[in-house]
């Protein structure tokens, strides 16, 4: 009667010991999944403060896109007028062209622009071949 007694027990504590460890697993993995992250970045706002900040600024839409803002907004507009290239799904004409201009004026690669207008290569490849 004492061996049922203590083999009773032993189970007993096991059982706890085994409770205890999914517990303790359970409490790791949801802390694991809650651990803060870099904060989020509103990418379309980036984007769209960095291009309104050019087009504010005559000087730096120069130095950026080699054209001032009036001649920036006059070639859109003749872009749109003439259904060369036009607002998608996605992006508008005036951060296409942006774009487009800023490769031109610096020589520089897709993952530049990629970065700086939060778009992905592709994207921006895309966009270079219809202008």
């Amino acid at each position: 009667m004492e061996d049922d007694e203590n083999s009773r027990k032993r189970k007993l504590a096991v059982v706890a010991t085994a409770h205890v460890a999914v517990a303790n697993a359970m409490a790791a993995s949801y802390m694991l999944l809650n651990i803060p992250r870099e904060p989020h970045i509103n990418r379309d706002d980036e984007r769209n403060s960095y291009m309104k900040s050019i087009l504010i600024n005559e000087d730096k839409c120069r130095a950026n896109l080699r054209m001032g803002v009036d001649a920036f907004y006059e070639l859109c507009g003749l872009s749109r007028q003439q259904n060369i290239i036009g607002d998608s799904q996605n992006c508008t004409l005036e951060e296409v062209m942006m774009r487009f201009l800023h490769l031109l004026g610096h020589n520089v690669r897709h993952r530049v622009i990629e970065g700086r207008f939060y778009r992905s290569r592709e994207t921006v490849s895309r966009h270079c071949e219809v202008i």
